[in-house]
C-alpha cells in the first residue's frame, strides 16, 4: 500500500544484450526513447567510497555483483539489499524484487494506526484483520511498488548496479510484468475484503490501496515520473511511507478524520529525509541521466544536511508541540527516540552517506517509525477527552471513554501517558461530582464509566422499543422514566405522535 520506493532514477531504453536471454524490450509506448545502451561482459573494478569526508567520495558502480560472503550474501539477496549474491532460482529472484527489507516500517504503520484508533482489541478477529492489512500493505502493495520501480529503473540500474535481476537478465520481461499485476490485484483485492469485513459503507481501504498504487506508478513511470524532481518525488515517497499504512490501520478499526490525515502529512516531512538517504547511492546514474535528485542538485554535503534537518526538525517540533499541549511524558518519550537517531546520523550518515546508507537506515529508521506512536496516541487521547468535555451524544461519549481506557490500559503507554488527568477526574468523582456524562451516581471515575456504558446500552434498547423518532422526542421531553407505564402510554401523555414510535 504505502509507496515505499527505492529512490533511484529511470529512463527508457531499446534493449540490453544478456547471454542466453532475449533482450528486454520496453512497452510500445517507451520504444521511441533514446539513446541505446549495451553492456559488455568485461569486469569492472569495484571502487568503494572513501572513509574520509564524503565530499571526496566518487561513486562508481561495479560491473559484477559483490563477492558472496556466505550466509550474509544469501540473506541480503532474500531481503533485496546491497551485497546480495546473484541467484538463479526464479522464486528467490521474485522475492528479491519485492525488497522485504522495506516491509517492516509499513507493517508497523498499520500497528500504530490500529492502536491510535482506540478501538483495537486483543481478540482473534481484530488480530486477524490487522494481519491481513499488514499483508496488503507490505508484501502485496509495497512489493508491487518495488517491482514496478525496478522495472522503470532498469536502465539506470544498468549503470549503477548492472548485476541486479532485471538489467542482468536473471528474470524476463514477461515474468516481471506478471509479478507487477499479481501483486497489484492482490493488494486491491485484500483492501476490498477488509472493507467488507469491517462493515464500511464506503470502501475506504480499497480507495487507499488504489490511491497508493497510483502514487507508486506516477512516482516511477513517465510521463509524470515524480522522482525526476528531488523535492516533489521525495516528499511523495515520504508521505506514502508515513501516511498510507497509518491511515489503513486507523480506518480499519476506527474513523480516519481530516485532522489525523493532515497531521500525518505534516509528519511526513521527516519521510522526505528518509527518501534522500536512498538517493546517495544513485548519484552517478542520476547525473548521467539528468535527473535532479537532491544530492545531484545540491551536492553530497548539502544534501546530507538537508536530510538530517528534515528528519530532526520535524520530530523536535512535534515534541515541542506535545510539551506545550500539556503532554510532557509523551514529549519526553519522543525526545528519547530522537536521540538515538542523532547519534547514528553522526556515526554513519554525516560521515559518509554513500558507504553507510544501509547501516544508517537499519540503525536509525526503526526509531523514526516508532516515535510516531506516542504522537498519535496523544492525539487520540486528546480527541477523546475533548468529546467528554463537549455536549456530544452519549454514544460518542461512550466510544471516547473506551478510547481513553484503551490508551491508559495499554502496557506501553502506562509508562508514557500522563495519569494526572485521570487521577484528577477520579478525585472529583469521589467528591460527588459527575465527571463522566451519563455516569451520575458513580462514586469513582471507573464507576461512572460503567454507569455510562450501561445507560448507553439501555438507551439503545429503548430506541429499539419505541423507534428512532419516538426516542428523539422522548429525549426532548427530558428523558422521563417509563418504569410504571408502557412506552406507548408515556409517549401519549407527553403528546408524542403515535406514528413516531413502535409498540
Amino acid at each position: 500500500m504505502a509507496s515505499l520506493i527505492i529512490s533511484s532514477s529511470s529512463v527508457c531504453y531499446s534493449g540490453l544484450h544478456v547471454p542466453n536471454r532475449r533482450p528486454l524490450v520496453p512497452p510500445i509506448s517507451l520504444r521511441s526513447c533514446s539513446p541505446r545502451y549495451s553492456l559488455s561482459r568485461r569486469k569492472f573494478t569495484i571502487i568503494r567510497a572513501a572513509e574520509t569526508d564524503a565530499k571526496e567520495a566518487k561513486p562508481s558502480a561495479p560491473g559484477t555483483a559483490p563477492a558472496a560472503a556466505g550466509n550474509g550474501a544469501n540473506i541480503n539477496q532474500l531481503l533485496g539489499i546491497k551485497g546480495a549474491k546473484q541467484e538463479t532460482d526464479i522464486w528467490k529472484i521474485r522475492l528479491q524484487l519485492t525488497k522485504p527489507v522495506t516491509w517492516p516500517p509499513l507493517v508497523w504503520g498499520v500497528v500504530c494506526g490500529a492502536a491510535a484508533s482506540g478501538n483495537f482489541h486483543w481478540n482473534v478477529e481484530d488480530v486477524a484483520k490487522s494481519i491481513v492489512c499488514m499483508i496488503m500493505s507490505g508484501p502485496c502493495l509495497t512489493g508491487y511498488t518495488q517491482t514496478l520501480n525496478d522495472w522503470y529503473d532498469r536502465e539506470i540500474d544498468a549503470i549503477n548496479e548492472p548485476y541486479r535481476p532485471i538489467p542482468s537478465g536473471a528474470i524476463s520481461e514477461g515474468e516481471v510484468i506478471t509479478q507487477i499485476w499479481v501483486l497489484l490485484l492482490g493488494g486491491l483485492g485484500l483492501g476490498a475484503l477488509l472493507d467488507v469485513w469491517a462493515g464500511h459503507k464506503f470502501p475506504v481501504l480499497f480507495f487507499l490501496a488504489l490511491g497508493g498504487s497510483l502514487l507508486s506508478y506516477i512516482y516511477s513511470a513517465p510521463p509524470l515520473k515524480l522522482k525526476q524532481n528531488g523535492w516533489i518525488g521525495n516528499f511523495a515517497l515520504g508521505a506514502s511511507y508515513i501516511c498510507l499504512p497509518w491511515w489503513a490501520g486507523q480506518a480499519l478499526f476506527g474513523t480516519l478524520t481530516p485532522d489525523v490525515a493532515v497531521l500525518t502529512v505534516l509528519y511526513s516531512i521527516a519521510g522526505l529525509g528518509i527518501a534522500i538517504v536512498n538517493d546517495f547511492k544513485s548519484i552517478e546514474g542520476d547525473r548521467k541521466m539528468g535527473l535532479q535528485s537532491l544530492p545531484v542538485a545540491f551536492g553530497i554535503d548539502a544534501a546530507k544536511w538537508i536530510c538530517v534537518g528534515a528528519i530532526d526538525i520535524t520530530q523536535i517540533s512535534v515534541a515541542g508541540y506535545l510539551l506545550a499541549a500539556g503532554k510532557p511524558l509523551y514529549a519526553l518519550a519522543l525526545f528519547g527516540l530522537i536521540i538515538p537517531q542523532i547519534v547514528f546520523q553522526f556515526q554513519y550518515l554525516l560521515k559518509d552517506p554513500i558507504k553507510y546508507d544501509v547501516k544508517y537506515q537499519a540503525s536509525a529508521q526503526p526509531f523514526l517509525v516508532l516515535d510516531a506512536l506516542p504522537v498519535f496516541f496523544a492525539k487520540a487521547l486528546a480527541d477523546a477527552l475533548l468529546i467528554l468535555q463537549d455536549d456530544k451524544s452519549l454514544q460518542q461519549q461512550v466510544f471516547a471513554l473506551r478510547t481513553v481506557r484503551n490508551c491508559y490500559s495499554n502496557p506501553v503507554l502506562k509508562t508514557m501517558a500522563s495519569g494526572q488527568s485521570r487521577e484528577e477526574l477520579d478525585a472529583r468523582a469521589r467528591q460527588g461530582e459527575t465527571v463522566v456524562p451519563g455516569g451520575t451516581g458513580g462514586k469513582s471515575l471507573q464507576a461512572q464509566e460503567h454507569l455510562a456504558e450501561g445507560r448507553s446500552r439501555g438507551g439503545q434498547t429503548r430506541r429499539e422499543q419505541i423507534g428512532t423518532e419516538g426516542y428523539r422526542q422522548m429525549g426532548k421531553k427530558g428523558g422521563l422514566s417509563t418504569a410504571d407505564k408502557s412506552g406507548g402510554e408515556r409517549a401519549a401523555e407527553e403528546g408524542i405522535e403515535k406514528s413516531k414510535f413502535k409498540t
